[in-house]
């Protein structure tokens, strides 16, 4: 089976000429039977539809379709079945896409809230850098830290676990947690402060 991430198979190809067997039932019937040159005549089918539809649906950044798209597409090939008609098997696609968006809108709504609590509890304020620019920072800097901090952000603003939750989690008292929370947003801060992100 192909990797649905290849350039080579979603980068533009000349139009697919249909044969007339190769109908919805037998093409879905070689997908699921993971067959390479199915993959690529769907591929081809389908990339411009469902390029069209996602733009439809997203409402962030046009740069985020391609890996919306990604997203689909290996959706698509994780959950394949035969399908009866090529109507029912658009509304699948179509599911599928949906849900790489929403899937993707809650990835973006944490990333939000992670800034604005990050910016309402750090003494810093590292924002002079265009917004898209520091969001990159942020996550550069995020993975830098080491893992038992990182975890902590992440349960505390991605994951909205409560103190409670999160030292019940890792079998620390509840001020220990606090502690390493604050700890973790300093270095956190000054990792973003630091040379290697205002250079």
């Amino acid at each position: 089976m192909p990797d649905p991430g290849s350039s080579s198979i979603l980068s533009a190809s000349k139009p697919l000429v249909i044969e007339a067997a190769d109908d919805i039932v037998v093409l879905t019937g070689k997908l699921t039977a993971g067959e390479e040159a199915a993959w690529g005549r769907f591929f081809e089918r389908y990339r411009a539809r469902l390029i069209g539809y996602l733009a439809r649906l997203w409402q962030g950044e046009p740069s985020a379709l391609d890996d919306l798209l990604q997203e689909t597409l290996l959706r698509a090939v994780r959950y394949m079945r035969r399908f009866e008609s090529e109507e029912v098997f658009w509304s699948w696609l179509t599911v599928l896409a949906r849900s790489a968006v929403a899937d993707r809108g809650r990835h973006h709504s944490r990333w939000r809230r992670f800034l604005d609590q990050f910016r309402r509890e750090t003494a810093i304020h590292p924002w002079a850098r265009e917004p898209e620019h520091f969001e990159a920072d942020l996550r550069a800097a995020l993975a830098r830290l080491d893992d038992l901090p990182r975890q902590l952000l992440e349960e505390k603003y991605f994951d909205r676990l409560s103190i409670r939750e999160i030292a019940r989690r890792h079998e620390l008292t509840e001020k220990a947690v606090e502690r390493r929370l604050s700890r973790s947003r300093k270095l956190l801060a000054r990792l973003l402060q630091s040379d290697q992100f205002h250079s």
